[in-house]
């Protein structure tokens, strides 16, 4: 095998030829060399694989097609997710939409199931709320970003609208957060005057013109009164 590698590359590079024409001094002097040389290039064609040609670069990987299984089963979590919704389940429907979103996570994207989520989301279960916006904020990326911004802005519990408040702008989805709603609900839910009063200053300061009306409703508390009052002149200067 290497003889017959070495005469396909003598036929190539004509060495024996140039040997031929040189007087008997000069063969003396460079045989032992050409050999060598010869030798050498035998065995990097060998190590190559044999042949004086480059070898073709290797194929790249195969990137293996998705388990047909594990999609399937993934599909019928999220039916069974949004069937145990329709039914008022709400917390069989979370552990559901968990289990689909760790065998497919890229469902967490899809608006369909963002949906549901953002529905499970509004429940009146505080606990839940926020376990479902956690798993909006930390799976559903940008696609999840108005379902926080809607739940800061208009849940119906101070607690997970704070929480989605938080998300929210964390996600860098602060901005589409309605502050006027969300602080209308502070107002309309606080228990005492100190709370009130946080309402009112978080309202004048957004200096929106949607904030009077619930200004001047908070002035039906005589310990607010002033407050408001110096809140809505605030908003009518800015208009």
């Amino acid at each position: 095998d290497v003889r017959a590698r070495l005469g396909k590359l003598d036929a190539k590079l004509g060495v024996r030829a140039r040997l031929a024409k040189l007087d008997r001094k000069h063969k003396l002097m460079i045989g032992a060399g050409a050999a060598a040389v010869l030798l050498v290039i035998v065995l990097a064609v060998a190590l190559s694989g044999g042949d004086d040609k480059a070898a073709p670069a290797s194929a790249p990987a195969a990137t293996p097609a998705a388990n047909p299984d594990v999609a399937e089963r993934a599909r019928a979590y999220v039916e069974q997710a949004a069937a145990a919704l329709d039914a008022g389940k709400e917390r069989e429907a979370l552990t559901a939409y968990q289990q689909a979103i760790v065998l497919a996570p890229a469902l967490a994207e899809k608006a369909p199931v963002v949906a549901k989520l953002s529905k499970l989301a509004g429940a009146n279960d505080s606990a839940l709320a926020i376990a479902t916006l956690d798993l909006v904020a930390q799976r559903s990326g940008a696609a999840g970003h108005a379902a926080l911004a809607a739940h800061a802005s208009t849940h119906p519990l101070a607690d997970v609208r704070r929480h989605a408040w938080s998300l929210a702008e964390r996600a860098g989805a602060g901005a589409r957060i309605d502050r006027v709603a969300s602080f209308t609900l502070d107002l309309d839910q606080a228990t005492t005057c100190d709370q009130r009063r946080t309402a009112i200053g978080k309202l004048a300061d957004t200096g929106d013109p949607r904030a009077a009306e619930p200004l001047r409703k908070a002035k039906a508390h005589k310990c607010v009164e002033r407050d408001a009052d110096a809140a809505l002149q605030r908003i009518t200067k800015t208009r």
